[in-house]
């Protein structure tokens, strides 16, 4: 999976944030928009091919306005990537993960994810280019 921009699932089935596709720079991209009416974090997920045991390389690049981050869930535990402050000019995350022995398969439920995350209760918008999982040597 490398600039992926298909296969994500809004979270609270999408009933407050819309996806969309979008470019920044000329490139592809996901556009998120999150409207806090309800007043609570959400999150983007993304389900990858990905093996008991193994280490990999999650990134992506986040642009936008509000704030963002990148997570991943690893079937046993969220880590996280240092909380951005969005503005037009892309910035890369990444988090390499080694996911669990035990951690569940499969597509679905919780299983590991690759996940976009607006934490607090304000209004975001965030573009998602280049997202990338890559399993380590």
């Amino acid at each position: 999976m490398n600039g992926l921009t298909t296969g994500w699932d809004l979270a609270y089935s999408g009933e407050d944030a819309t996806l969309t596709g979008s470019t920044v720079s000329g490139k592809s991209a996901l556009k998120w928009s999150v409207n806090r009416a309800i007043g609570h974090s959400d999150w983007l997920s993304y389900y990858p091919a990905v093996k008991n045991g193994q280490t990999y390389t999650f990134s992506a690049m986040l642009s936008g306005s509000g704030q963002a981050q990148l997570n991943v869930w690893t079937g046993a535990k969220n880590v996280s990537a240092k909380l951005l402050t969005l503005s037009g000019t892309p910035q890369t995350e990444t988090l390499t993960v080694t996911i669990p022995s035990a951690a569940a398969g499969g597509q679905t439920g919780s299983a590991p994810q690759l996940q976009i995350v607006t934490p607090g209760t304000a209004n975001a918008t965030v573009q998602v280019q280049n997202a990338s999982v890559v399993k380590g040597e």
